[in-house]
């Protein structure tokens, strides 16, 4: 095996690191904080949905990334090696800190950063799509949640019974 594989291999598992570290605990801190899930539950639940996730539809995301921001043939090894650890490194300073970062946005970051370091075309329309899909999730997530809080609210105010409650939860 090559010195190449080896780079992309280490900072393949760094990067995952990365995302169980952030990532993970973005998805779960709450659970976890509030006692609705141990520490244990939460790292079986986030293990279980992020290889069903990977498996299911993860691809779709890995196209967009590795080709649709700088066209394919433009990326080589080397670069996608330097993308993630720039990545990384910064995924993990900010974990350090304690900064809720996304790896998604980061790794986003090194691809440009790489593509335009070496005078590849970047496909801004993609990535203005990509930034887009960064504003409206929190927004549309929020409206979601308010909605399916009020609906809750709803069902939950018409039952009369403690112990059917019970039995829901």
């Amino acid at each position: 095996m090559d010195g190449l594989a080896v780079a992309a291999i280490a900072v393949a598992f760094y990067i995952a690191w990365n995302i169980g570290s952030n990532d993970s605990a973005n998805a779960m801190g709450t659970a976890v904080g509030a006692g609705i899930l141990s520490f244990r539950q939460a790292t079986l639940t986030i293990a279980v949905f992020v290889l069903m996730g990977a498996y299911l539809r993860g691809y779709k995301v890995m196209k967009t990334v590795g080709r649709g921001i700088v066209p394919e043939g433009y990326l080589t090894m080397e670069m996608a090696v330097i993308a993630l650890l720039a990545a990384g490194v910064w995924v993990t300073i900010a974990t350090v800190k304690g900064l809720p970062v996304s790896t998604t946005q980061a790794i986003v970051g090194g691809v440009i950063g790489v593509g335009l370091a070496t005078h590849a075309p970047v496909n801004w329309y993609t990535l203005v799509k990509i930034a887009a899909a960064w504003v409206i999730s929190p927004i549309l997530s929020g409206i979601l949640a308010m909605l399916l809080f009020r609906f809750y609210s709803w069902v939950i105010s018409r039952i009369k019974s403690v112990s059917t409650i019970e039995a829901l939860y």
